[in-house]
C-alpha cells in the first residue's frame, strides 16, 4: 500500500463525532479519538523515499495516529539492529534493512523480537489499515459476528505477508487463541 492511500483509508475509517457522542464521549474525547485517524501532508524535504513506511514517516505528520497499540515514530530513529519507526505499546517497532521485514524489538533488550509484524513496509501499511477499520468500528453496535476478530486478524496476517505474522495481529486486534 502506498503512504497516500493509508492516509485516505485511515481518515475515512474515523467514527462520526456524532457516533461518538451517542456512545457517550464529550466533544473533546471524541475530537482526541478522531485526531488519531488523521495525518496531515508535510512538505517532504529531499529525495523521495522508496520504503513505504519511510515515505508516510516522511510525507505527513503521523505524530497522533494510533491503531490499537501502534504509534509510530517521527522522525526514524538507527539502533543497532535497523531503524525504528514506531512504538508498539513500550517496545519498538523496527524496520529490518537488510529484509524489509518489520518487527516489534523488546524494550531494553539487544534486539529480541516479540512479534514479526510484516514481510515489507507496503504489506505493513496494508496489515495495519485494515486493522485499523477494524478497531475503529470496535465499541460501535453492529451485527458482526463473534468470529469477526479472529477472521480480520488472519487477514491482516495475510495482508502482512503470511500465517508467520498472525501472532502479532492476533495481540493487536485482542483475538485470544
Amino acid at each position: 500500500m502506498l503512504p497516500q492511500d493509508f492516509v485516505e483509508r485511515l481518515a475515512a475509517a474515523a467514527p462520526s463525532i456524532s457516533r461518538l457522542l451517542e456512545l457517550g464521549l464529550d466533544h473533546q474525547e471524541a475530537a482526541d479519538l478522531r485526531r488519531q485517524f488523521y495525518c496531515p501532508r508535510r512538505d517532504p524535504a529531499g529525495a523521495p523515499e522508496q520504503n513505504e513506511v519511510l515515505a508516510l514517516l516522511k510525507g505527513w505528520d503521523v505524530s497522533a495516529a494510533q491503531i490499537g497499540m501502534v504509534s509510530f515514530l517521527q522522525p526514524p530513529v538507527a539502533t543497532p539492529t535497523g531503524i525504528q519507526v514506531g512504538r508498539v505499546e513500550a517496545d519498538d517497532l523496527v524496520l529490518l534493512p537488510d529484509t524489509g521485514e518489520l518487527v516489534v524489538e523488546e524494550l531494553g533488550t539487544d534486539g529480541h523480537v516479540l512479534w514479526r509484524a510484516a514481510a515489507g513496509p507496503g504489506a505493513f501499511l496494508d496489515a495495519l489499515c485494515l486493522s485499523a477499520e477494524y478497531l475503529a468500528k470496535c465499541g460501535m453496535p453492529s451485527s458482526g459476528s463473534p468470529a469477526e476478530p479472529r477472521l480480520v486478524a488472519e487477514q491482516a496476517a495475510l495482508l502482512a505477508g503470511g500465517d508467520q505474522y498472525w501472532p502479532f495481529y492476533f495481540m493487536l486486534l485482542g483475538v485470544e487463541d
